[in-house]
């Protein structure tokens, strides 16, 4: 008889997440059928999609307000169809406000399929009291960052928290070497690399875009090497890639983008950490509009947002936010790493602490052994 697993997950990061894992957990256990929402990594893997992640392409408090009937559909349309599936597990990846409406919903119809929680909602930055709801709707929370299990267990000492590494650990593999990766995208190795993650959501690249256009345009001595995600529209893509010391190349070669440049130039999120692992002096930078930003000031806690720096607990890595997103600055910090031999190395230092800090890899095959515990 065949075990089946519902997965939601809602972003890019999440669809790699769940790659993995459903293909780890067919390995062990071949009689394994999988549903639910994810993107096209998950779709090769052989899960049936319900819906696609370029489907929740959202960021922020203002698109969520507009797409809220949309959303609220979404979860109501999902809910009924995890009760008509009757999975043996539901798998929450990340996605955290979306998974936990469902997983609400689901408790409040006595739904009795076992609940993992992938990677933790960020409560120790915003909105610690989301933990009396999270330690009651999962039934068991795996998590990604080595003092989040400690804050769980401080609340609730009895409920089922599990700390397994970064999963992004998992996914370093270089498929190509530094001169396979140049000449294959014509990048000239001569030129100082600058590594650019604009984002994956259209409803962000809008608000970096120009910035980041003007820096190019002025930069005319380095080469920059952009990574496109699926879910980028081409019309952003175009106005990038009409200039001479720009390369566009497949997010699936990310790690390859990241650790071949000299500097990487990232938007927040987990790209940040994956320049940390592949021991890339970097840039923070982030920018939404002033409503989003002004709301997001009132909810979130910590003074820093990268996670390579909330390890550390201190700026290692400078963060470029809202107004502080401009040429100039971004200009100013390039120098201090390309020009500045000592403060590079101290950046490189420190970097390799949070890689110490990490630890070793295995955190996907550890989560799938949870899985494969509870089918």
């Amino acid at each position: 008889m065949k075990s089946k697993v519902f997965i939601i997950a809602g972003e890019a990061s999440g669809d790699m997440y769940g790659a993995s894992l459903i293909e780890k957990i067919s390995i062990s256990k071949k009689y394994v059928e999988f549903y639910g929402i994810g993107g096209d990594l998950m779709k090769e893997k052989g899960i049936t999609l319900s819906a696609h992640i370029t489907d929740l392409n959202i960021m922020g408090f203002i698109d969520i307000i507009f797409k809220l009937f949309y959303l609220k559909k979404l979860i109501n349309r999902t809910v009924s169809e995890i009760v008509k599936y009757n999975p043996d597990l539901i798998l929450f990846i990340d996605f955290s406000g979306f998974n936990q409406k469902i997983a609400e919903k689901l408790k409040k119809l006595g739904f009795k399929s076992k609940k993992i929680k992938f990677v933790s909602p960020q409560i120790w930055a915003s909105r610690y009291n989301r933990i009396k709801t999270i330690t009651k709707i999962y039934d068991t929370l795996i998590c990604i960052l080595p003092f989040e299990k400690e804050i769980y267990n401080k609340y609730d000492s009895k409920f089922d928290c599990r700390y397994v590494g970064t999963p992004i650990l998992d996914n370093f593999v270089l498929k190509l070497s530094a001169n396979e990766f140049y000449n294959r995208f014509s990048i000239p190795p001569r030129l100082k690399k600058i590594a650019l993650f604009p984002g994956s959501r259209n409803s962000e690249i809008r608000y970096h875009l120009p910035v980041l256009l003007k820096l190019i345009e002025k930069r005319r001595d380095l080469f920059f090497i952009v990574s496109q995600s699926m879910t980028i529209s081409s019309k952003y893509i175009n106005q990038i890639s009409g200039f001479e010391n720009v390369r566009i190349v497949d997010s699936s070669f990310q790690w390859e983008i990241l650790k071949y440049s000299d500097v990487a130039l990232v938007k927040s999120g987990t790209t940040v950490l994956q320049a940390a692992i592949t021991k890339t002096p970097s840039i923070l930078f982030f920018k939404t509009s002033p409503l989003n930003f002004m709301i997001a000031k009132q909810i979130i806690k910590v003074k820093l947002i990268g996670l390579p720096n909330l390890i550390i607990g201190k700026e290692i890595i400078k963060e470029l936010v809202q107004e502080n997103f401009t040429v100039s600055k971004i200009d100013e910090e390039l120098n201090n790493i390309i020009l500045n031999d000592e403060y590079k190395e101290i950046m490189l230092d420190n970097l390799q602490i949070v890689n110490d800090r990490l630890g070793s890899k295995g955190a996907l095959s550890r989560v799938a052994d949870i899985i494969l515990e509870n089918l």
